[in-house]
């Protein structure tokens, strides 16, 4: 998906996902998985795209960015993680820890 595309947004993810289950579709369904994937695709789009310039200052700190590219920096992930649902409601950021090599990452 392009960024002219349309991300899913969390509101629309907690519809299909609730459409999938009204529909009797297990957690491990091909459905489940695209629906999966979709949000890691707008996830990694976000980090990659809005992450980087919050590393000067903020290195080893927590971020959660919007899919508009609005951010929040914390300590920890709970802290952000919090902060993010309320700002920018559920599911609709990315988080994860502010580093040179991300590794592992945590999708929101």
């Amino acid at each position: 998906m392009n960024e002219s595309e349309h991300w899913i947004t969390g509101e629309e993810l907690a519809q299909q996902r609730n459409a999938l289950l009204d529909a009797g579709f297990r957690h491990d369904s091909a459905e489940f998985l695209y629906l999966r994937d979709r949000v890691a695709a707008r996830d990694r789009f976000i980090w990659n795209t809005y992450s980087e310039p919050l590393l000067e200052g903020h290195s080893r700190m927590w971020a959660a960015i919007s899919i508009d590219g609005e951010s929040i920096v914390e300590t920890s992930a709970p802290n952000v993680l919090a902060d993010a649902n309320l700002k920018f409601g559920p599911e609709n950021f990315a988080y994860g820890r502010l580093a040179e090599y991300h590794g592992q990452r945590l999708y929101g």
